[in-house]
């Protein structure tokens, strides 16, 4: 029969070995999985459409037929975003906009 100093030893090489086993998957494995995911989401987001090549894309633009700057989420100026008429305007334009990329 084994002393209890054996059975204590083997235990703590075993967890010891499964320390190292997840120690080197967190280290090596997942930092390629997840890179790869980066990469594709810089894909994507650079590929993204610009149609008043403002920098902003359409998706996130306010004002996406005037160029305009990212302080004021793609319009000119701060005011522009809450007017009236710059939504309706906004309306026509994504309109525009979707014809023009459905005819791509």
């Amino acid at each position: 029969m084994k002393s209890k100093k054996s059975f204590a030893l083997t235990d703590t090489l075993v967890w010891l070995g499964v320390a190292v086993l997840v120690f080197l998957v967190l280290v090596i494995v997942v930092p390629k999985l997840l890179g790869k995911g980066t990469a594709q989401a810089s894909d994507f987001l650079s590929s993204a459409k610009d149609y008043d090549n403002d920098g902003i894309a359409d998706y996130f633009d306010k004002c996406a037929c005037v160029q305009g700057s990212d302080k004021y989420e793609g319009c000119n100026s701060d005011s522009e975003t809450k007017e009236q008429a710059a939504v309706e305007r906004e309306t026509q334009c994504r309109e525009t906009i979707k014809k023009a990329y459905e005819k791509k």
